[in-house]
Formats: C-alpha cells, sequence, structure tokens
C-alpha cells in the first residue's frame, strides 16, 4: 500500500503520496496554519481525506523538541503544541 508523508515547517505544509519504493505518486503543499490546533489537525485531516484507503503508513517530519516521555517542550512558531505529545 501507500504512505502519507507530511514535512511540515513555519511556512508550510509538504505532502506526497508516496509508493512503499518510494516513488512519488503526488504532491501537494499549502501554508502552515498557525491559527490554532484545531486548525492545524485539520490540515492534516483535509490531505489525507482523498486517499482515504489507500494507505497503511503516515509519516510526519515537523521542526520542534520533545522531551523523552514525548511532551513537546519547545515548539518554535506554533505555541499551541507546546505541551502536546
Amino acid at each position: 500500500m501507500d504512505k502519507l508523508i507530511y514535512d511540515v515547517g513555519a511556512s508550510n505544509i509538504k505532502f506526497a503520496l508516496m509508493t512503499d519504493r518510494g516513488e512519488i505518486l503526488e504532491r501537494r503543499k499549502i501554508p502552515t496554519p498557525r491559527e490554532s490546533l484545531e486548525e492545524y489537525l485539520k490540515a492534516f485531516t483535509d490531505l489525507a481525506a482523498p486517499y482515504a484507503g489507500r494507505y497503511d503508513a503516515v509519516g510526519i517530519s515537523t521542526n520542534g523538541r520533545m522531551q523523552p516521555d514525548g511532551n513537546t517542550y519547545r515548539a518554535y512558531t506554533m505555541n499551541f503544541l507546546m505541551g502536546i505529545d
């Protein structure tokens, strides 16, 4: 099955649908929502919605720092992510 890949930056979320061999099938880029956690999470689900049933894994790369327990302690430009695991 295919994979959903997100690269979250301060300006944009870059998104790709890839094969398990790394071939990019589709790609998109949208501005990173910075208003609220709800808008931020909605961007992920909106990007994934057209591919329901086509993928079996999701990869997310983003900036920030995490404690060993998984809690975010520095979210750089998106303070609403502070304390989120």
